[in-house]
């Protein structure tokens, strides 16, 4: 999918509904006087809701008020964040054969990559570039 096909107005008639989605985000990424003004409020407001309520933002946080220690479960909020934003958060979850038996597969842990896959995991016929 090229950029100019990605610039074009949305037609609803002969955009696919995949390529009506491309466009939206497209127009999103490159709204920049938009992405500039919001700054990190979109962050923070994520961030200050429940489940991803980070002890590290203020004393006073979200509609709950203090931050509790007691009420907060990492567990819970990296595996929220992985299912509804598909992002491996600090810790990488995955499965994997198992390098002593190969005829296992078993949970492996990994640091999580703070970047995005190289452009050819996009693009190549990989099961990765396919998810």
């Amino acid at each position: 999918m090229g950029m100019a096909l990605l610039e074009k107005p949305i037609s609803k008639r002969q955009d696919s509904e995949a390529v009506q989605k491309a466009k939206i985000l497209y127009a999103s990424c490159m709204n920049e006087n938009k992405i500039e003004k919001a700054d990190v409020k979109p962050l923070l407001s994520i961030l200050r809701h429940s489940p991803f309520r980070w002890p590290v933002l203020e004393s006073n946080i979200g509609p709950e008020g203090l931050w509790s220690e007691r009420r907060f479960s990492l567990m819970q909020t990296l595996a929220t964040l992985r299912g509804q934003y598909s992002n491996s958060v600090f810790i990488r979850l995955y499965v994997a054969a198992d390098d002593k038996a190969s005829n296992r597969y078993i949970l492996k842990l990994d640091q999580a990559s703070l970047s995005l896959s190289s452009r050819e995991d996009y693009l190549e016929n990989t099961t990765e570039a396919k998810s």
